[in-house]
């Protein structure tokens, strides 16, 4: 009799030990598949910040006056997390100086879009340009007052400013001036040609240095070209 009692006693706790494992098994289970099917949160990436880029720049190490350059540039994310660059026209820039006198400025008078916001994960590169025309920045631009015409710009032709009648009038008797009230007969001289007039913003032949900037901030030192 009691060996009967404890053979029941027995298989009872096994079905119980047995119900309990299946109910731990399937719990565990269950947990494990909430973990596994959770969306994975990660930061949201924020601007890159100047010290986190490393910017290559590369530019001709000479140009033609007039002639302008193109200005490439290769960012790569140094930063241990992604970061959001604005590689816009307003944001991404280059500077070009001449001695202490600042030339061109391209985010003055940005061409271009404004914003152009580009993720670059850890590690990664990604490349633009930016394009000089060779000219000093638009006074228009910054407030400054644009530079004043010179003589010669002002009425169009070379030689002496003297009194265009003292020229026109010449003594009677040599006979081969054209007369001041004249039929527009001449002796066979040709009017001189008008001037042409260089644009006063080109950057004239000599040494520059042009730098990057991120946002306003200089992020690279400064590379030399020279124009000739």
């Amino acid at each position: 009799m009691g060996t009967g009692v404890a053979v029941v006693a027995g298989l009872a706790y096994g079905l119980i030990a047995g119900a309990l494992w299946v109910r731990d098994t399937i719990r565990d289970q269950d947990a494990a598949e909430e973990v596994g099917s959770a969306p994975t949160t990660y930061p949201a990436p924020t601007a890159c910040r100047a010290a986190d880029l490393d910017i290559t720049v590369t530019v001709p190490e000479t140009v033609a006056t007039g002639a302008g350059m193109v200005i490439e540039l290769a960012v790569v994310n140094s930063g241990a997390e992604p970061c959001l660059l604005d590689v816009g026209a307003q944001n991404l820039g280059a500077v070009i100086t001449s001695g202490d006198h600042t030339v061109w400025t391209s985010t003055a008078c940005a061409a271009g879009a404004p914003s152009r916001v580009l993720l670059v994960d850890a590690g990664d590169s990604t490349s633009t340009s930016l394009t000089w025309d060779g000219l000093s920045t638009d006074p228009a631009c910054t407030g400054e007052a644009a530079a004043a015409p010179s003589a010669a710009a002002s009425d169009g032709t070379t030689g002496s400013a003297a009194d265009p009648a003292t020229d026109a009038a010449t003594d009677p008797a040599s006979g081969s001036a054209t007369d001041a009230a004249g039929d527009g007969a001449t002796d066979g001289s040709t009017e001189p040609a008008a001037e042409v007039v260089a644009d006063p913003r080109l950057a004239t032949a000599g040494t520059y240095r042009v730098r990057i900037q991120v946002g306003g901030q200089d992020a690279t030192s400064d590379q030399v070209f020279v124009v000739e």
